[in-house]
């Protein structure tokens, strides 16, 4: 049973809570979600030191912490984010601009979605990591296979993303 972490007043028998209580009360989920992750780091960044993984395998925290903040004063890197932003937008634009019409024109046509369904249903049961080759060959040409290929990568990604109820 939860006990309100603003309760003012005590009742009988029990003293009442110290400001610093009903603070923790308040952020219980940041304390317990963020002491979580300070241990997992911690622990990483023991075993990283103690020699008992090699390095080459896993790096520790601090490793990391350093190469990002050397990587963000380099030039070349944020060229090379600002490309794979601007890829990332055109892939996603190009399946916004391609997928909400038809999916509306399947919901709204029976006969399209006789059409389509098959198609839809054999690609929906596929990995898309199997697509992953197939897409890399029909773009190669053109500057469209990294664009297409974040889509992909992207549109992998979204199952896993908690969907708000």
């Amino acid at each position: 049973m939860a006990i309100p972490a603003n309760l003012e007043l005590a009742a009988y028998g029990e003293r009442r809570r110290s400001s610093l209580a009903r603070f923790y009360l308040e952020h219980e989920r940041l304390a317990i979600g963020g002491g979580t992750l300070v241990a997992v780091l911690l622990v990483w960044e023991a075993l990283g030191r103690s020699g008992l993984v090699d390095p080459l395998f896993i790096s520790f925290p601090t490793q990391v912490a350093q190469a990002g903040w050397q990587l963000s004063h380099d030039r070349d890197f944020w060229n090379d984010v600002a490309v794979s932003a601007t890829e990332f937008i055109l892939g996603y634009g190009a399946a916004l601009a391609l997928a909400i019409p038809l999916g509306l024109a399947v919901g709204l046509s029976k006969r399209l979605q006789y059409m389509l369904g098959p198609f839809v249903d054999t690609l929906n049961a596929v990995p898309r990591v199997t697509l992953l080759p197939l897409i890399i060959i029909w773009c190669m040409a053109t500057g469209l296979s990294v664009v297409a290929l974040l889509d992909a990568v992207e549109r992998r990604f979204e199952k896993w993303r908690p969907h708000p109820r």
